[in-house]
């Protein structure tokens, strides 16, 4: 669901609201209660996360399955 912000509000935190929208927030404008705009991140941006959570790194690829045996042998190696 997209959040929503007036305009009075969008005028008086135009700061805090694009850090929201640069961090990848989408906002409706609302005007007298009706929505006029959207606010939502550029698609061109070089924006960068960095915090990836684990479950959506981990969907980036499929691992390796020889990965596990590949590593406990190195692990072996080394102790």
């Amino acid at each position: 669901m997209v959040a929503t912000v007036s305009v009075r509000t969008l005028k008086n935190q135009i700061s805090e609201v694009l850090r929201q929208v640069e961090a990848g927030a989408s906002f409706d404008v609302l005007s007298n209660g009706r929505p006029v705009a959207e606010l939502r991140p550029h698609s061109g941006s070089l924006h960068r996360r960095r915090f990836v959570p684990m479950s959506e790194f981990a969907s980036f690829a499929p691992a390796d399955p020889r990965l596990r045996d590949d590593l406990a042998e190195l692990l072996d190696n080394e102790i």
